[in-house]
């Protein structure tokens, strides 16, 4: 990460000098060292003429952050937003197709019509671009909502859900079922159970909980019944 910091001192001893090399660049040279456009024009942005201009904004916001005495500052940080790739419309578009697919398969277990099976390999498809643009998007972007790690994980989470729904309906038709047991029944509606719940939990990522509070997702198999709530 790059921080804006104006220093009078330079230790010659820290503690990470055996691990870390220190060298002064011009504000030029450093931005010419990295590789991420963004950090590059980031850099760039901290020279006093540019960091002043940056901080010239016409929004609400921008006003209030001037009147309040913190708008260069403000409008750096403003500057990263923008970059932070659109990953919980990614993930929503996800689910989505996660829904859709489980419905399917609940209808296929219900009476065995094949045109569902046609249908849920249509949904994994959709579910593959999402992913692929998901990881496309992670790599590409300089500054994620949350961590790098955890966001391949949702995905990849969500992505290894529809996949066995594929999986599952292959097989089906591989072996020509036509019949389902009332047990298989029962499980395709808690697949879609758990695919609504995931569909209303996954837009609470961008808004986050209360403060002070953390997140519980609760599904009760015997009943059927969720709960989704900030406790």
């Amino acid at each position: 990460m790059s921080f804006p910091l104006a220093g009078n001192t330079e230790l010659g001893w820290w503690k990470e000098r055996p691990e870390r090399e220190r060298r002064w660049f011009s504000l030029a040279e450093a931005a010419e060292a990295v590789d991420e456009p963004d950090l590059r024009d980031l850099i760039r942005s901290f020279g006093p003429v540019d960091f002043k201009a940056a901080a010239r904004r016409n929004s609400l916001l921008g006003t209030v952050a001037y009147k309040l005495k913190v708008g260069h500052m403000f409008a750096w940080f403003q500057r990263l937003f923008p970059n932070s790739g659109n990953f919980f419309e990614l993930f929503e578009a996800h689910v989505v197709t996660l829904v859709a697919a489980a419905d399917a398969l609940a209808r296929l277990l219900q009476d065995g019509n094949p045109d569902h099976i046609r249908e849920i390999i249509e949904r994994e498809n959709d579910a593959d671009e999402i992913n692929r643009e998901v990881l496309r998007t992670v790599r590409e972007t300089f500054l994620t909502p949350f961590d790098r790690g955890a966001i391949v994980s949702l995905i990849g989470s969500l992505d290894d859900a529809i996949d066995e729904m594929q999986a599952t309906v292959q097989a089906i038709n591989l072996y020509e079922v036509n019949t389902f047991e009332r047990e298989m029944k029962d499980m395709g509606a808690i697949i879609v159970d758990a695919a609504r719940i995931t569909a209303k939990a996954m837009p609470l990522l961008a808004s986050g909980p209360r403060r002070g509070r953390s997140s519980t997702l609760c599904y009760n198999p015997q009943i059927g019944a969720d709960q989704l709530d900030w406790n």
